[in-house]
């Protein structure tokens, strides 16, 4: 198997960006809106296992569950006004 580092990486960044940057405009929605509520992010067991063919893509799923953990913990998007999952 021939591995290729830069596609990996872009892969990765990718997949994590997207999920960060849906979160983060979601989060300030909510916030600017006063309204309570979850993120839910659909992570796949690629995200705890990881695949022989999908590194990219196992990383990010994994980033992304990052994030969700991150941001439920984070001011000002914490525990009291959502849970990000």
């Amino acid at each position: 198997m021939k591995i290729r580092p830069l596609l990996a990486v872009a892969g990765i960044a990718v997949g994590a960006a997207a999920g960060m940057l849906t979160t983060k405009h979601a989060a300030r929605a909510m916030v600017k809106a006063g309204t309570r509520g979850s993120i839910i992010h659909l992570l796949s067991t690629a995200a705890h296992f990881g695949e022989a063919s999908g590194s990219a893509y196992c990383a990010a799923k994994a980033a992304l569950g990052g994030i969700g953990l991150m941001m439920s913990i984070s001011t000002p998007f914490g525990s009291a006004v959502m849970k990000c999952r």
